[in-house]
């Protein structure tokens, strides 16, 4: 009697509870609940579809300079009943330091910081929620700088590598996989909104998605050849209807651009900008870089309520296989905050893309839209968000792995091995429902006859055999990639289709114990000089009594250059790094002075009531920093 292949349990797609909690500096976004540590600390943190990275503020991001409440402003919950001021390394068991490294997911975009990158448990949830998903040894990156503002949950797979000797590090949605957490390395989300029905919370789906959140369509996207900006499509119109200018497209011509959940904005090419200011009546603030409408102007705007349709497709041009995303004014309807303004105003959140290689479609678009992404098979879809009023109960399919044989679905979600145009196949009537479910059962019966594999609903059907994905792919942990650069400019290279190299971040690895067995760190003295190609380096301090805390009594200091890679479009602005300030010139022992000179910016605590967030069209000297 021939033995038969064990069968094992495939893990439930897995819904990561949002904080029902809106959250941001631009704009007011639905946030999700994570903790980490060892006992655990709580996060409300957004979504980033372009980075394997999770990172959090940590405890030294809020200084006596900022708002009271930074903290809550940045997403840090109670701790041990009290509010905490970011993550506390030192009150986690189960921490364990790697080093100072950048955290760069949006170089790209002149918006990059530093962080504290470390292993630590994450979990899926609250630290009350008893059932929620959890995975060890992952990687978390403490990070101060206010640029960075609320955390991220980072859904990447490619690993990551903090130097050419260790081995890659698997992502947190692999090493859910690889324990048979989640049925696939696939997710879904939409960002949800405040403004529809009474406040619409953001819906992330490891392993699945919501049938109910999205208007089917028969668009299948397949990934870009580059690593870093896999989920690329075609933006072949933008239109908008009932503006100043009556209807208006903005685009003679389409271009490709990067979905990134990481983003707030939608960077589109400098035309399109101008002619969008010039049909909602923007201001271009060019210290912010933001598009501000004053009070006037937007009440005018919520009076008119235009749309905008964006026409996404694979390609840039119009082959007639196109979906149309609309979006209501109510979606650019945003303020931006502290610490970017003292007060609240009003903007716009579309920014000028310095190039081509910035065309950015942000979390603006997610608000009226639903992604599926199926790394397996290298496809994901972009669909219209729903709202039926009252929102139906969810209804959660599995997106099951290309490498599951027959197994017993650990889930209540349905199943379903529908071949190209899944999505469509979705039903919202009786009748249809009951013809969808016939044609399903018929599906299933073929599929097991012929070992067919799923694909992302909607999608195009690729066979393992044409386009092997994830799974019959392995890593090579010898083989990890390099990155030149230094310690003082720390830099990072994506690898997502290239998965036999990780994903490495430069850095200062400082994990040296002293007699006492104290953790201590070794980095760079000296004060300010001038750096290559005339730029002065920040000086920062750091101490060495393990607690990876900073302060001013310390002998030892972190220099980081500032000045512009070679093709870039101006130099990064200065940022609050390790929870330092921008001080002023001024006489010695003043709150706002610098004893290096003074700053073109300001104190971010002071005055001034503008900074520059990843502007891409100046060339500015960089400023010290001092410790307060």
């Amino acid at each position: 009697m021939p033995l038969e292949p064990r069968q094992t349990t495939i893990a439930a797609p897995y819904v990561v509870p949002p904080s029902q909690e809106f959250d941001g500096d631009k704009g007011s976004w639905s946030t999700f609940s994570i903790s980490v540590g060892s006992p655990p600390q709580d996060f409300r943190v957004l979504v980033s579809t372009a980075s394997s990275e999770t990172w959090i503020p940590v405890a030294q991001g809020c200084t006596q300079y900022d708002v009271s409440n930074c903290p809550q402003l940045r997403g840090v919950g109670l701790f041990n009943g009290v509010q905490n001021p970011g993550f506390e390394t030192n009150q986690s068991s189960t921490w364990s330091l790697i080093g100072l490294y950048g955290v760069n997911t949006e170089q790209r975009l002149n918006i990059t910081g530093n962080g504290l990158q470390g292993y630590d448990t994450i979990q899926l949830g609250s630290s009350q929620d008893t059932s929620a998903l959890s995975a060890g040894h992952s990687v978390v990156a403490a990070v101060p700088d206010k640029d960075l503002f609320l955390g991220e949950l980072g859904l990447g797979i490619q690993p990551l590598s903090f130097s050419s000797a260790s081995a890659p590090i698997p992502s947190l949605l692999q090493s859910l996989k690889t324990s048979n957490q989640i049925p696939s390395l696939s997710f879904s989300y939409t960002a949800g909104n405040p403004y529809r029905l009474k406040k619409v919370d953001g819906s992330l789906i490891l392993g699945g998605y919501d049938s109910t959140r999205f208007v089917p369509n028969n668009l299948s996207f397949t990934f870009a050849s580059e690593d870093a900006a896999a989920l690329t499509v075609g933006v072949q119109s933008i239109i908008a209807s009932n503006s100043f200018q009556g209807v208006q497209s903005f685009t003679t011509t389409g271009y490709l651009s990067v979905v990134d959940s990481s983003v707030d904005e939608l960077w589109l090419p400098e035309a399109v900008c101008d002619m969008m200011a010039n049909a909602f009546g923007l201001i271009h603030d060019p210290e912010s870089d933001l598009y501000v409408i004053n009070d006037t102007v937007h009440s005018q705007l919520q009076q008119m309520n235009p749309n905008i349709t964006f026409q996404l497709g694979n390609t840039a041009y119009n082959n007639g296989n196109s979906t149309n995303i609309i979006l209501p004014y109510s979606a650019f309807d945003m303020q931006a905050s502290w610490p970017i303004f003292q007060s609240s105003y009003n903007y716009f959140p579309i920014r000028r893309a310095a190039n081509d290689t910035q065309y950015t479609i942000g979390r603006t678009l997610l608000q009226e839209a639903y992604l599926i992404v199926d790394y397996e098979r290298q496809n994901f879809s972009i669909s219209q968000a729903a709202w039926p009023d009252p929102l139906p109960s969810p209804q959660i399919e599995m997106i099951r792995s290309i490498n599951t044989t027959s197994a017993s679905p650990n889930t209540t979600a349905t199943e379903k091995s529908l071949s190209t145009g899944a999505i469509a196949g979705i039903a919202v009537g009786g009748a249809v429902a009951l013809l969808v479910i016939a044609i399903a059962i018929f599906l299933l019966f073929r599929r097991r006859r012929q070992n067919r594999h799923r694909v992302v609903p909607g999608g195009s059907n690729f066979w393992t055999d044409q386009k092997s994905g994830v799974g019959n792919e392995t890593h090579n942990a010898g083989q990890p990639q390099h990155l030149d650069g230094s310690f003082y400019s720390p830099e990072r290279k994506d690898t997502l289709r290239s998965r036999q190299n990780a994903q490495e971040l430069e850095g200062n690895d400082f994990g040296e114990l002293d007699g006492q067995g104290v953790l201590r760190s070794e980095l760079p003295t000296g004060k300010p000089e001038q750096g290559l190609g005339g730029s002065d380096r920040q000086i920062y301090e750091m101490s060495s009594d393990g607690s990876e805390t900073w302060n001013s009594g310390t002998q030892t200091s972190m220099t980081r250059t500032f000045s512009s890679p070679s093709g870039t479009q101006g130099a990064t602005s200065p940022r609050h790094i390790m929870g330092l300030r921008s001080l002023q010139g001024g006489q010695n022992g003043s709150p706002h002075e610098s004893q290096w000179g003074p700053s073109p910016y300001g104190s971010q605590h002071g005055s001034s009531t503008l900074s520059t967030r990843g502007a891409t069209y100046s060339s500015q000297q960089s400023t010290p920093y001092e410790l307060p």
